[in-house]
């Protein structure tokens, strides 16, 4: 989000021309601001899209193998921290 506060109320007094215009700017900006963030999140979100369907990016879900060494009890002298140094 763009993390911007509410809209400027201008008061309930009449306004000046000068101030309205600040007003108008300040209003005009907050929406090039919140436009330019839908512009990132969107293109965000393509980007992800794009990146899980690209053939070459891929993840194989398998579990972790136990290998031999993995599985010898403690006292085993191929046990890792039984090696010889």
């Amino acid at each position: 989000e763009a993390g911007l506060p509410p809209y400027i109320y201008p008061g309930p007094y009449q306004v000046s021309r000068r101030r309205s215009r600040e007003v108008t700017a300040e209003r005009e900006r907050r929406m090039q601001i919140y436009a330019w963030d839908d512009r990132r999140k969107r293109q965000a979100k393509l980007d992800a899209r794009k990146a899980k369907h690209d053939w070459a990016t891929y993840k194989i879900n398998k579990e972790k193998k136990f290998t031999a060494l993995s599985k010898l009890p403690a006292y085993h002298p191929l046990a890792p921290g039984n090696l010889p140094k």
